[in-house]
């Protein structure tokens, strides 16, 4: 019964946080779109769009695998997070630098490239911070997970609610969604360390190799899974 009430618990404060991020999205989109007018509000569509791409080459399921071996072998936590953060901010390097290359070769004005690059900084915090859930929920303590969604939600629309009151501007914008996925990391990083375990950073190539390769594995075999289900 026990673990009955532990998967109820989970699901419901998951169910809660989706429940209130869709509310507060649906809020601060209407306002931005008011707000910010056709042609900042496609610019800002676009760096979230791209940098959705630059997201992928982020992860490429390196979240997938170690929440799937932390919940089989919990007591390797200290190796697999303390691997994944380095491993990740190396590739999150790569894909800023990308991200940079692709926009200058293409041209783009100088206000689309600020706030791309703004929200490529965004995209690395919350990639970090969706490892973070990842042992959140191989540790079935979604409950933080949830509350960070709410802490990055509810970051998101008071800062909408200020630069427009404000008349702040599209770069604001940006620093709003960046600021909250700071924030927000801040917050599970805390809780994994309070609750789970303390970080310590390895640089283990060996075993980096292992997650990548695994990991991208598992990543393209839900991608085939998925295409099979829906195409």
């Amino acid at each position: 019964m026990s673990k009955i009430n532990e998967i109820f618990k989970n699901t419901s404060w998951l169910l809660i946080s989706q429940v209130i991020t869709s509310i507060f999205g649906f809020v601060w989109i209407v306002l931005l779109a008011r707000y910010l007018g056709v042609s900042d509000f496609g610019i800002m569509n676009f760096a979230i769009s791209f940098t959705g791409i630059m997201s992928i080459f982020i992860d490429l399921g390196i979240n997938t695998y170690v929440t799937r071996d932390l919940s089989r072998s919990p007591e390797l936590s200290q190796k697999y997070i303390g691997n994944a953060i380095p491993l990740k901010i190396f590739l999150s390097i790569l894909s800023f630098i990308a991200t940079l290359v692709i926009l200058l070769i293409m041209d783009y004005n100088l206000l689309t490239i600020e706030v791309v690059l703004l929200f490529a900084i965004q995209t690395i915090f919350l990639n970090m911070g969706w490892l973070f859930n990842g042992v959140f929920q191989a540790f079935s303590k979604m409950k933080y997970q949830a509350i960070g969604i709410i802490i990055n939600s509810s970051l998101i629309l008071s800062g909408t609610l200020l630069l427009t009151y404000f008349n702040l501007g599209l770069i604001a914008v940006a620093l709003s969604y960046m600021v909250g996925s700071i924030i927000t990391l801040i917050y599970l990083y805390n809780n994994i360390k309070n609750r789970i375990v303390v970080p310590k950073i390895q640089i283990d190539l060996d075993f980096w190799k292992k997650i990548y390769k695994t990991g991208y594995s598992l990543w393209n075999n839900w991608n085939i899974y998925y295409h099979i289900l829906y195409d």
